[in-house]
């Protein structure tokens, strides 16, 4: 195999579904702190899940948007006082934004970071950035850079960059891959991120287990390397 893909899963809000997914081979777990998320998740309540589930060899990836600084900072120097040194904080937390700021912004917590792409003035500065580890791209944009015949010079740049390439897909999207639509050589990412969402719940906040189980055994094993769902 050329290449393999790591999965992650992005948006999760409760203890539950981080112990099962952490029982079913998943190592890259987002949590999702913009207010206006539907998985929005408290500070409080993302220290409780650490505090039941922290563990070596995982990646916790904390979204922000918008945020002002001090409470990035404030959840920083909380989360190294419950690990108390158990984790490399720089090796398994990741930062991961999806605003517009001056470069300064996100490099002043001294921590790695992934960023949203966006078409904006300062990007260039934003992928040129020591701290930045990885790009995200939503599923609309990398099809529309497919369609376009851009997508294999936006990888290109983010490899020149030296930062990994993340599709953040619904689960339709991953259905495609599971059908073999877009094979892993032509798309060249390092992740695919798929959200806890209503695909995946029994109702609002409500995840149904078996389906999040059966979303990701549709995914072809051989290309993804984060789970042993048989």
């Amino acid at each position: 195999m050329d290449q393999t893909i790591s999965l992650r899963i992005e948006g999760i809000y409760d203890i539950r579904t981080a112990q099962f997914l952490r029982g079913e081979g998943i190592t890259h777990f987002s949590f999702d702190f913009r207010p206006k998320s539907f998985n929005f998740l408290q500070q409080y309540r993302f220290l409780e899940i650490m505090d039941s589930a922290l563990y070596l060899g995982q990646t916790y990836f904390l979204h922000y948007e918008n945020e002002k600084d001090f409470v990035v900072a404030k959840m920083l120097n909380d989360f190294a006082s419950l690990a108390k040194g158990s984790v490399n904080l720089k090796d398994q937390l990741l930062l991961e934004f999806s605003d517009v700021r001056e470069v300064e912004y996100y490099e002043s917590f001294g921590m790695p970071f992934f960023w949203h792409y966006q078409l904006c003035r300062g990007r260039e500065e934003i992928l040129r950035s020591p701290k930045l580890k990885g790009v995200v791209f939503s599923d609309t944009f990398l099809e529309d850079a497919i369609r376009l015949k851009e997508w294999a010079s936006i990888v290109q740049t983010c490899r020149q960059n030296g930062v990994q390439v993340v599709v953040s897909g619904a689960w339709d999207f991953s259905f495609k891959f599971s059908q073999k639509l877009y094979p892993e050589k032509i798309l060249d990412i390092d992740m695919l991120s798929l959200p806890i969402d209503n695909s995946v719940e029994v109702c609002y906040r409500n995840v149904d287990l078996y389906k999040l189980r059966d979303g990701m055994s549709a995914l072809p094993k051989e290309v993804f390397t984060t789970t042993h769902i048989s």
